[in-house]
């Protein structure tokens, strides 16, 4: 039976519940910045497992991975260009989804296209702090079958997906179903591959002050 935990309520012990939750390869319901999100371990096969009989997704359509901040990023990617750490200084946290190069070698093929895997910052502290003491990332995927829309509230969550998420926290309807804007860092370019949330003017408004 789903478990649903307001945000604002949130203790100590939901924390560890939600960690042990991810630990043992379940799926957990989560708000962003943007759109609730899907989590599993990345690394925990069995959640892997779970999350893509649960989305119906096809194998070609890479899962997205959550940080709980820059830090963490770029520790998994040690090898980015000054460029690519500059541009993520500056959209991150926040409504984008970064596609990098990968380096790790124990990253599932189901977050990986053509070498490349998205990563996100949320711009929404109370929800990094939940999952900033969890050892590993967590995947960020719209709460939805594959094609249906997007769940922006409790209610479409549990109508798709009844009994299947462990737990969900609930911060209220999204007010911001537009989702995150993808964007593909190259070592001295990038290129937007989904204009969402931030729209193509205001990425080159922030990089003409900053790096370009």
């Amino acid at each position: 039976m789903t478990k649903i935990i307001k945000l604002n309520d949130i203790k100590k012990q939901n924390i560890q519940n939600i960690h042990d939750a991810l630990d043992d390869g379940q799926i957990i319901g989560y708000p962003t910045d943007t759109i609730y999100g899907l989590g599993i371990d990345i690394y925990n096969k069995n959640g892997i497992n779970r999350l893509l009989k649960l989305k119906r997704r096809e194998q070609d359509k890479p899962l997205s991975i959550l940080y709980s901040d820059v830090n963490s990023l770029f520790m998994d990617f040690p090898n980015l260009s000054v460029f690519q750490q500059e541009f993520i200084k500056i959209f991150l946290p926040g409504k984008i989804t970064v596609v990098l190069p990968v380096n790790n070698t124990k990253l599932s093929p189901i977050f990986i296209k053509d070498g490349f895997t998205g990563v996100r910052v949320i711009d929404y502290p109370k929800v990094n702090k939940i999952f900033s003491g969890y050892a590993n990332p967590i995947s960020t995927t719209s709460i939805n079958p594959a094609g249906f829309s997007s769940a922006g509230n409790i209610r479409e969550i549990l109508d798709y997906f009844p009994d299947q998420l462990s737990y969900i926290i609930d911060n209220g309807p999204s007010t911001n179903l537009i989702p995150s804007t993808v964007i593909k860092l190259l070592r001295d370019k990038f290129e937007i591959i989904r204009e969402g949330s931030v729209s193509s003017e205001q990425i080159y408004s922030s990089l003409k002050t900053k790096i370009l």
